[in-house]
């Protein structure tokens, strides 16, 4: 037991000794000089792996900022399109009630100057087979329709929150008696898609660009403006000549009517 301790004093004093003596080889290193010199081959030896990790980290780091900047910026493209969607759905609105108004002040100002009274304006609910609302059904078949002063047509069948729209351009419409501005009267007709007045004697003179109105009828009083003669029609031999009316307004452009 004694010789165990005398053997753990001999290697603990060998420990101080190596450690006394280290320390006494740095310190004259450092006193001479050449510990500098040490470290700066060492800093040279060590900079090629240096330089080699941080290449590593660089290639490493690199992409994930590239991916994150590319998901940022992805983001941010979301964002924005979401909020261009949101401000041309508002833009959109306020065109169409820019329209609408302009609509309502052509079809005031029209009305004005045609000296129609008791209209009612209304919205289009369809265009393919023309229907207008009549929420408050106060419309009657037989009411004529106008867009902006010009004589369109005349209510169909009314039913529940809706009535049916009879153009003059539509076949099978119920002729209407008109007239152009020089007199040389005739019947309205449509084909489908356009206004014809046919029936005009032949000996009467009628030009490109003249006034047509109506002449009155049942339901229909007369001068109410149609449109203007836009193409004259005549066939040899035939005792009576026709011409294509432009009415110069468009049911099919249009948001809104005006019914009497």
């Amino acid at each position: 037991m004694k010789y165990r301790t005398l053997e753990n004093k001999v290697e603990l004093q060998q420990y101080w000794l190596i450690i006394l003596f280290a320390i006494l080889f740095f310190f004259v290193v450092e006193q001479v000089g050449l510990l500098t010199s040490f470290r700066k081959v060492a800093e040279r030896s060590i900079m090629p792996f240096q330089q080699f990790g941080v290449s590593v980290v660089y290639l490493i780091v690199l992409p994930y900022r590239a991916t994150v900047a590319s998901y940022n910026s992805y983001q941010k493209i979301q964002d924005l399109e979401l909020r261009y969607g949101e401000v041309a759905a508002q833009v959109g609105e306020l065109e169409n009630l820019r329209i609408e108004n302009e609509t309502l002040r052509k079809i005031a100002q029209a009305t004005v100057g045609s000296g129609l009274v008791d209209k009612v304006i209304t919205p289009i609910l369809g265009y393919s087979q023309p229907i207008l609302a009549d929420t408050q059904n106060q419309f009657r078949t037989g009411d004529p329709v106008f867009i902006e002063g010009v004589f369109i047509g005349r209510v169909g069948v009314v039913s529940q929150n809706q009535a049916q729209l009879h153009l003059l351009s539509q076949l099978f419409t119920q002729p209407v008696l008109a007239k152009t501005e020089t007199g040389a009267s005739g019947l309205i007709f449509g084909n489908g898609k356009e206004v014809l007045l046919q029936e005009i004697p032949i000996e009467k003179e009628v030009a490109v660009g003249q006034k047509i109105f109506t002449i009155g009828q049942a339901g229909i009083l007369p001068n109410w403006y149609i449109g203007r003669i836009k193409q004259i029609q005549r066939s040899e031999g035939s005792p009576t000549q026709k011409v294509l009316v432009d009415q110069g307004v468009s049911f099919f452009e249009s948001k809104m009517v005006e019914v009497r």
